[in-house]
Order: structure tokens, then sequence, then C-alpha cells
């Protein structure tokens, strides 16, 4: 998904980012969140265990928070809110609410042990084992990524991600993204996207290039949540399938993606619940710019 700092999307004089900051950290704060991964391996061609981490260690280490907050307890890494508040960009209503870890680019496929991935070198596959939880409504949402840079500057991601949006979080979203579907109601997702980074590692701006979804009932969660990520060496497809019985089976629904994985790939493990800005009631310039932007949602929610 589009994030980008939010020093980028404030343009108003009289509103500056730490405002800003504050009244999304006071809307989103009241989203709640808890959801919990038990278990993340890789194996390579041979289907030998290149990686692995229970979570039963009690620190983060080897991987690094990259957001929010995020604790390894009771052989879980637990991801929770309050997570780091972003808006998308183009999108001034809908609020992301990010908790999340990256994997250490080290060892791996190819390396040694380790977690990252490279083209050359063999097929790979990873799966990462989720609690059974049912993200809440209005928009809960957690994911696997592999991420993977295509040239200083860019990347390029394939995600499944389990997600609940309500109507008005799904039509905000397919707003923004013209052409891409984000149905309401309870679905597992395959994203591909593209994206920029600028100096710091942050992303500045994503370009969907396919998204595909399966509706899916809260009963049909019978067991832990698997997402498994696999990648063919000789076709460069990326091909995912997921399980919501514990691992017993799973279910293939999406088209494999063409990948340009490059010189190195690596993991994220990401929770980024959504949420709505509450309309400006009275819809005036409260910052005076000469505009009705999200700057003035700011404003009015501080004056508030």
């Amino acid at each position: 998904m589009r994030r980008v700092p939010l020093a980028l999307l404030v343009q108003a004089p009289l509103v500056s980012v730490a405002v800003l900051s504050a009244a999304l950290a006071g809307h989103a704060s009241h989203t709640v969140f808890n959801y919990q991964a038990d278990r993340f391996e890789l194996l390579d061609l041979n289907g030998d265990v290149v990686g692995a981490d229970d979570f039963d260690d009690g620190g983060i280490a080897p991987w690094t928070i990259g957001s929010g907050t995020v604790v390894e307890s009771g052989g879980f890494v637990t991801f929770s809110n309050p997570g780091r508040h972003r808006l998308y960009p183009d999108c001034s209503d809908v609020v992301l609410d990010e908790s999340g870890i990256y994997a250490p680019n080290q060892g791996g496929i190819g390396a040694g042990p380790g977690f990252s991935v490279k083209n050359g070198v063999g097929d790979f596959v990873a799966t990462t084992t989720w609690a059974p939880v049912v993200p809440d409504l209005p928009g809960g949402y957690y994911a696997s990524v592999l991420f993977y840079p295509t040239s200083p500057g860019s990347f390029e991601a394939v995600s499944l991600n389990i997600h609940n949006f309500d109507t008005a979080v799904a039509a905000a979203q397919a707003e923004c993204f013209p052409g891409v579907a984000f149905p309401p109601g309870l679905a597992i997702s395959q994203g591909h996207n593209t994206g920029t980074l600028d100096a710091t590692g942050t992303n500045t701006g994503t370009t969907f290039l396919d998204l595909q979804n399966f509706l899916i009932q809260p009963s049909d969660v019978t067991g832990n949540i698997l997402f498994r990520i696999q990648f063919d060496d000789e076709t460069d497809l990326v091909t995912t399938s997921f399980s919501l019985d514990g691992g017993t089976t799973f279910l293939f629904p999406f088209a494999p993606v063409p990948s340009s994985l490059g010189g190195f790939g690596n993991w994220a493990l990401q929770t980024d619940p959504l949420s709505l800005l509450p309309p400006c009631s009275d819809e005036v310039d409260n910052d005076g710019d000469g505009r009705i932007d999200v700057s003035d949602r700011a404003a009015a929610s501080l004056r508030a």
C-alpha cells in the first residue's frame, strides 16, 4: 500500500507536521488491534529449512521493528496499537495505523542460514503462521510481504494479506486507486506493486501492478492462518497460497505474478489497520490556506 512521509503531505503554512501528526494520532489511537504471528520459515529448493523463527526467545532480533508496537512473548510476535499513523497519498480520508517488522539482510538462499533470497540460486518457499484472528471492521489488515529493490530508490513487492473493510473504507481506497478492486467484507488478497523510496528508506509512492481478492467467511477460519509465498527460479514467477485450517489444506486462488527479483529480496510482517478521518463538520478553511483539505481536518480536530 502507498505510504508517504507526513512532511510531504502538509503544504498549508499554518499547520505543521507536528500538528497534523498529533491530529492523526488522536484519531488513530481509537483503532485497537492485536495480531500475532507464531512462526516464519524459509525453505530452499530441496525443502531444507534455511531460516526459521518461532518467536519464542523473548526478543525481536534478528528482526527489526519498522513501525508501531511489536512485542515478542509467549511464543508469538504481537503487533498492536498504537501504530505509526500515516495517510494514503491523494487520500485525505484514509489513515493507516502501522506496526511491523523486517527480516535482516543476511544469509538465506544460497548464502547460509538466514532469511534473504536471491534470483539465480534456486527456488524458495516462505511460510508465515498467523494466529487465527479475523480482522475487525472497519479496516483490519495484516500481511506477509516479499520485497526487493529493483534499482536504487525503487522496489517491488508481492504480499498476501487478510483484511476486513467496511463499505466506506473500501470505497475510499477505490477512489484513490482507480481500476483497483477493494471489495468490502472479509477477504484474502494477493498484492503486487512497485514503489519508490526516499533517502531515508521511506516509501514515497506505490503503483499497483495487480491486486487479486478472494472473499471468505469468518467461519472458514478453523485454525491458524498460514501465508505461503514461493518463487520459481526458472520461470521467475511468484505463486502464493494460504491455509485457514492450520496448514492441513492450502488454497491457490490467485494467478502467479512475474517477478523482477534481482540482487536480493527480504521479508516484512506488517499490520495496517485502516480507518477514515471524520468529516470536517463545518467544511471551512480552518487553516486559512484558501482551500479545504486534510490540513483543515487536522486543525478542526485540534480545535475540537
